[in-house]
């Protein structure tokens, strides 16, 4: 019975592989620290625009408590959350963040399933509101470029 070392270039295999298996190794690695990077980069987009909605409830909050002041607790509580949502979006590392998420499926799978189905239906309906618009301005300006070749003849 011969064995992988006893062959003519099998340390040479041996080798070969583990210098592939080296330099993958090195590619993840690469593609996962990019990867990290973009989703760094969208997560501090991300809690700047919840900034932004926090700085619209509060404004909101504001007129409450002139117009009706029983409510306003209520509004400065939703203001508060949603600032603590975008503070722990901006301190929090991509893997925290799929702690939080994971530990809430599991202690509120039915709350969880919810905003999954609701998020889900946003998002068809953005992609569909995209993509109409996106239709509507292509049909408009192949009907302008109609016209303008018609105003030539």
């Amino acid at each position: 019975m011969t064995t992988d070392a006893s062959r003519p270039g099998a340390p040479h295999t041996s080798q070969v592989k583990d210098e592939a298996q080296s330099v993958a190794s090195a590619l993840a690695a690469k593609a996962q620290d990019a990867a990290r990077a973009v989703v760094d980069q969208q997560k501090a987009a991300v809690a700047e625009q919840v900034d932004e909605v926090a700085q619209a409830l509060d404004n909101v909050a504001e007129g409450v408590e002139r117009v009706l002041p029983q409510a306003a607790p209520y509004v400065r509580e939703a203001v508060s959350t949603v600032q603590g949502a975008s503070e722990a979006l901006r301190e929090s590392s991509i893997d925290d963040l799929v702690a939080v998420v994971a530990d809430f499926g599991r202690r509120q799978p039915a709350v969880f399933l919810g905003i999954c189905a609701f998020g889900g239906f946003a998002l068809a309906r953005f992609m569909k509101s995209s993509a109409d618009r996106r239709r509507e301005a292509r049909e408009h300006l192949a009907s302008q470029g109609r016209v303008r070749s018609q105003g030539r003849r």
